[in-house]
C-alpha cells in the first residue's frame, strides 16, 4: 500500500481524531494567539532573549518602522527552536532591511510596502529594483509586486530574470491580481516538477499576452535615466512574440538571509 495516498475515509477519521484528542492543544493555541504580541514573545523566549528582542522592537518603533514583522520573525525563530543568538541576529537584520526599504521606497511607503521591501532585500533582490518598482508606481502601494517577486525568488526563480520580467509586466500595466495569479501558477508548476525558471517564463508569457502596449520594453529601456537599472545578466527580456530572450537560466539564488 502506498502510505502517501489516503482515502477520503481515512482523511475524515484523521480529522475526527484531531478534533477530539487535539482539542485542548487547539484551544491553547487559540488563547496564545489572542495575547498581545509582546506577551506572546515573553512566553516564547527566555528572559535574556526576550529583553534583547524587545530592545530592537522598541528602537524600530521609535524610528516609525513597522514592528509586527519583527515580532513574527522572533516567534518564528522560537517555534523552530533556533538558538537565542540567531533569533536576535535575525530580528536585528530584518529591522535594518526595513530601514533600507523605507529609504529606497520613499517618499511615503506604507508599512506593508516597507515589510515587503525588506522581504525582497532578504532574498537578494537589489535595491535598484525596489527603486525601479517605486518609480513605475510612485503613488500606489507596491507591497504586492514586491511580495510576488520575493516569493518567486524564494522558489528558486533566478533573481535577475524575476526582477527584469516583473518590472516589465508592471510597465505594461499588470495588475496586483494578475501578479498574484502569476505567482500562484508558477508555484503550482514547480510543485508539479517543472523547473522554476521555465515555469516562470511560461506563465510570464501568458500574462504578457493579455496586456496592452504591444512589445514589452527591452531591459535597456528599464534603465532610462529616470529609473535605476534592473539586473539583466540572464537576458530575461521579452521579445516581439512575448518569449524570453537570452541564454540559459542563471543559477538559483542562495538561501534567505536571516
Amino acid at each position: 500500500m502506498n502510505t502517501t495516498q489516503f482515502s477520503p475515509l481515512v482523511t475524515l477519521l484523521a480529522a475526527a481524531i484531531s478534533l477530539s484528542a487535539g482539542a485542548p492543544a487547539a484551544r491553547a493555541q487559540d488563547r496564545a494567539r489572542e495575547l498581545p504580541p509582546l506577551s506572546r514573545l515573553e512566553q516564547s523566549l527566555d528572559a535574556q532573549t526576550y529583553r534583547a528582542v524587545v530592545q530592537i522592537i522598541d528602537s524600530a518603533r521609535a524610528r516609525s518602522l513597522p514592528v509586527d514583522p519583527l515580532v513574527d520573525r522572533a516567534l518564528e525563530g522560537a517555534l523552530k527552536r533556533a538558538p537565542a543568538a540567531r533569533i536576535r541576529a535575525a530580528v536585528s537584520a530584518l529591522a535594518q532591511r526595513m530601514e533600507v526599504a523605507r529609504t529606497v521606497l520613499a517618499p511615503s511607503p506604507t508599512p506593508a510596502d516597507i515589510a515587503a521591501g525588506a522581504g525582497a532585500l532578504g532574498v537578494g533582490v537589489p535595491r535598484e529594483t525596489l527603486r525601479t518598482i517605486r518609480s513605475i508606481q510612485p503613488d500606489q502601494p507596491v507591497a504586492v509586486p514586491l511580495g510576488v517577486l520575493t516569493e518567486l525568488v524564494a522558489r528558486s526563480v533566478p533573481v535577475d530574470r524575476a526582477a527584469t520580467l516583473v518590472v516589465q509586466l508592471l510597465r505594461r500595466g499588470a495588475t496586483p491580481t494578475q501578479l498574484v495569479a502569476l505567482n500562484g501558477d508558477v508555484q503550482r508548476d514547480i510543485a508539479a516538477g517543472i523547473e522554476p525558471g521555465a515555469a516562470f517564463d511560461l506563465r510570464t508569457r501568458g500574462v504578457a499576452s493579455t496586456l496592452p502596449g504591444g512589445v514589452a520594453a527591452d531591459a535597456e529601456s528599464a534603465n532610462d535615466g529616470r529609473n535605476a537599472p534592473v539586473p539583466t545578466s540572464t537576458g530575461g527580456t521579452l521579445n516581439s512574440n512575448n518569449t524570453p530572450r537570452g541564454g540559459a537560466p542563471a543559477p538559483a539564488p542562495g538561501s534567505r538571509r536571516p
